[in-house]
This record gives structure tokens, sequence and C-alpha cells, in this order.
């Protein structure tokens, strides 16, 4: 055999093995963006019922963009904490379809204004029914609503990801 046929032979055979190979690597590397999705959510979940109070991050009282900061820190992700800066980082998600758990959602404030006044995190999707869940602290504390109860629906502005 000379050395070009060996050759040809080695660069087939990985070409063929690459894509077999890849593949673990690809599914490993979704699987750990999930596991941390659902280590954030799951962190979140844990101040359900914690009180509110305006320009507070946590541990014990949170306002909103406190809250989400507070989470994100957990995980060594840096957010502002501002909602109206928070709106600013990462990347806007566009499609109800792309939208992932712990993927930020963003509201008017109480004024209707144009402007950003509430901040979330996403807890669940649901495509088919096109509704979200999210944890956000309310001036009644952290809970979890949804995306299709009117007041939310009237003030929502939309979903960025910075994870």
């Amino acid at each position: 055999m000379t050395l070009k046929r060996i050759l040809t032979a080695v660069l087939l055979t990985f070409a063929l093995l690459t894509p077999v190979l890849a593949q673990p690597l690809a599914n490993k590397s979704a699987n750990n963006e999930e596991s941390e999705r659902s280590q954030i959510i799951d962190h979140a979940m844990k101040y359900i019922g914690a009180r509110y109070r305006h320009g507070t991050s946590g541990p014990h009282t949170f306002d909103c963009s406190g809250f989400t900061s507070f989470v994100y820190r957990q995980k060594n992700i840096k957010l502002s904490r501002s909602s109206v800066i928070q709106w600013t980082q990462g990347t806007e998600v566009k499609e109800l379809s792309e939208l992932k758990p712990g993927d930020l959602i963003f509201f008017q404030g109480p004024r209707m204004t144009k402007r950003v006044g509430h901040v979330g995190l996403v807890k669940e999707v649901n495509p088919e029914k096109g509704d979200v869940s999210f944890i956000h602290a309310a001036l009644t504390g952290v809970r979890v609503d949804k995306l299709s109860m009117d007041y939310y629906k009237k003030r929502f502005i939309g979903f960025r990801r910075v994870l």
C-alpha cells in the first residue's frame, strides 16, 4: 500500500467517525446547559414566599431585579441589579419555541410606560398552549405566575437569555 492510499484510508475513517465521536460531546454540552438551567430554577424555587422589599437583593428579602441577579450570582453569572440594564444583557429570545427555563422575562411597570419595570425568571415553557410560568419577586413576595394572566400579558415586553 502506498503512503497516499494509507493517508486516504485514515482520512476517510476519520471523516466517517467524526460525527459519531462528536455526538456525545454535543449531548454532554446540551445536558450540562440543561442541568445548569435546572439548578438555577431549583435554587430560585427555594425562595418562594420570601418577602419583597424595594432595593434589596436577598437572601431574605428581594425586589425583582435583586432576585434575578441573586439567583444568577449563585452560579457565578454576573447580572446587573437593575431590570432596565438586565434588559440589555445577553441576547433577545424572539420565539416562544426557543425559550428555555432560566431565561429572563420582562414587563412594563405598573404605570404602563414603554420602559422595563419588572423582571422574572422563566420556570416552564408550554409552547402548545402558548404560555410561560415564571418566578419573580412581586409586591406580595417571591412567587410563580403565568404570562397568560391579564396583568402580565398586558405588560409583557420580551425575553432575554444570559445563560
